[in-house]
């Protein structure tokens, strides 16, 4: 009897997966209503809701600071972070 059961809990558990697949594929194949031309025309707002910003292009050489162990001791720096920010003073 306990082996039915779990059939059937097997079976209920397939079916309900099925039908929720079967919705989701319903939702994602409607398509958005299509707009008027006479709306289009009224409408002067834009609404921008995806973008591409380029990153910067560095072709120069950029700025390199030697330091020494003599200036790392002097900085009594405790961490990584610690000589980096005293660094920039």
């Amino acid at each position: 009897m306990v082996r039915k059961s779990h059939s059937i809990r097997k079976h209920m558990l397939c079916a309900a997966s099925l039908i929720g697949l079967v919705v989701a594929q319903q939702a994602a194949a409607q398509e958005a209503p299509q707009e008027q031309p006479d709306d289009a025309a009224k409408s002067s707002e834009i609404v921008v809701t995806g973008s591409r910003i380029a990153g910067s292009k560095i072709t120069e050489a950029l700025p390199v600071t030697v330091v020494s162990e003599d200036d790392i001791a002097a900085t009594a720096a405790v961490s990584g972070d610690d000589l980096i920010a005293r660094s920039r003073r």
